[in-house]
């Protein structure tokens, strides 16, 4: 069976496809995680890194790394890309919170600026789209309250 790409999905899908090239422009070799990564941060700038690992759904230690490879320094001290600063979180020292640089900052209203000259039509979808992630992030952290609860209680014996 041979199923074709709408035109529609084709304008789609080219940009898309552009948004890849300025990603890689950045980077030549940016993982999909990465971009991920900054993409979320983007999203929620302050994010925390359990709530980031649990957003990208990646293990501390691939976050980490992610996170390391889009700050100044990398891993080894080698250069990073500089386009987040991770900070230590005001209400827990232990943890970090993250935030688009001013170079991550132009990164995104690039991106942004590329979806825009060719939404056209897509605005209605984009529109829904946005209002689903909304609602997925708010049922997200509606069950990590859940889960912190649940891990949170302790069950004493009769």
């Amino acid at each position: 069976m041979d199923i074709q790409v709408q035109d529609h999905e084709r304008d789609s899908l080219a940009v898309l496809a552009k948004c890849i090239q300025a990603l890689r422009r950045i980077a030549p070799e940016l993982p999909v995680q990465a971009a991920h990564v900054f993409l979320t941060i983007a999203i929620t700038p302050g994010i925390a890194t359990p709530q980031l690992m649990g957003r990208v759904r990646l293990a501390q230690s691939s976050c980490s790394r992610n996170v390391a490879l889009l700050s100044e320094r990398h891993r080894k001290g080698t250069p990073g890309l500089g386009l987040v600063a991770a900070y230590p979180d005001p209400s827990d020292s232990r943890r970090k919170v993250m935030y688009l640089t001013a170079s991550g900052r132009k990164l995104a209203k690039e991106l942004v600026n590329i979806l825009n000259r060719h939404s056209g039509s897509h605005n209605a979808i984009q529109t829904q789209l946005i209002e689903l992630g909304r609602q997925c992030e708010a049922i997200t952290r509606e069950v990590h309250v859940l889960q912190e609860m649940m891990e949170s209680a302790t069950v004493t014996p009769a």
